[in-house]
């Protein structure tokens, strides 16, 4: 299966679910087509803000972030510090991702799936302007999460996800 051709097209599904051991191969799309590639510990993304800290950190957010769902909309929505052609944000031990908190998760993903509806149909807010751009969203569990990570995700509503085995 050549999962990296799904992150490099302009259209959905933009949230992937991947319980295979081709997960690897990801970091290596990040030398092709100028993606930029975020990888994601969900281990540092437990609480809210840890995972604040943990996106800002690898995705380079500007000084101007502060810990909140705005400002992390804001930043993830912008990103013209990266100057990729497409990005793939690639969440591992997405299972850890704020557990125990279905609230701020459900949050994550809408503002997630959001960006990526966003980046998909361009943008343009005054000088901000950008031409429709691949963005796809990775999260990955061990296969024994599967069905853990799968409720959690439809639980909130998302329903719109590709499942990759």
């Amino acid at each position: 299966m050549q999962i990296e051709k799904k992150f490099k097209v302009l259209n959905a599904p933009f949230v992937h679910l991947i319980f295979t051991d081709e997960f690897h191969r990801l970091k290596q799309l990040e030398s092709q087509d100028n993606i930029g590639y975020i990888s994601i510990d969900g281990n540092n993304c437990v609480n809210i803000s840890s995972l604040f800290d943990e996106f800002s950190r690898k995705m380079r957010f500007p000084d101007y972030f502060s810990d909140n769902w705005n400002s992390f909309d804001e930043c993830i929505n912008d990103l013209s510090w990266l100057e990729a052609e497409k990005y793939l944000i690639s969440i591992n031990d997405a299972d850890k991702v704020l557990l125990g908190d279905d609230r701020n998760f459900g949050a994550f993903i809408e503002i997630l799936y959001d960006t990526c509806v966003e980046w998909e149909e361009g943008r343009e807010y005054g000088e901000l302007v950008t031409v429709p751009t691949p963005f796809h969203v990775v999260f990955h569990c061990t296969v024994d999460k599967e069905n853990y990570i799968i409720e959690r995700i439809r639980h909130i509503g998302m329903d719109k996800i590709d499942i990759i085995k």
